[in-house]
């Protein structure tokens, strides 16, 4: 049994890292958007339940900051490895190509 024949084209997947990111980013732009409006909720503002409750909410909302942050960088994180690839492939490529003299 021999190995399957793998084609990879950098130029696609240099695309398709810039689609990840071009599809993803306004989705976490908004999410950020509506973070700091929340966040603009001041604990004190909760006078109709107890500070715990109200303490509960910052400490959510700070978590959840950092959660968009943390999918942010994991987004680019994908996309700069998918690049990172189609580099690889390209200099592969490259370098395995026989050149006429």
């Amino acid at each position: 049994m021999g190995q399957p024949n793998v084609r990879v084209s950098p130029e696609d997947l240099q695309v398709f890292a810039g689609r990840i990111e071009s599809q993803m980013t306004p989705h976490l732009d908004r999410l950020q958007q509506l973070h700091s409006q929340v966040r603009g909720i001041e604990s004190d503002l909760f006078t109709s339940v107890t500070f715990i409750l109200s303490t509960a909410y910052v400490a959510a909302t700070e978590y959840t900051g950092e959660d968009i942050k943390s999918k942010r960088e994991d987004l680019f994180d994908v996309s700069g490895t998918v690049r990172q690839t189609a580099q690889r492939w390209a200099d592969a490529e490259q370098k395995n190509t026989v050149k006429g003299q």
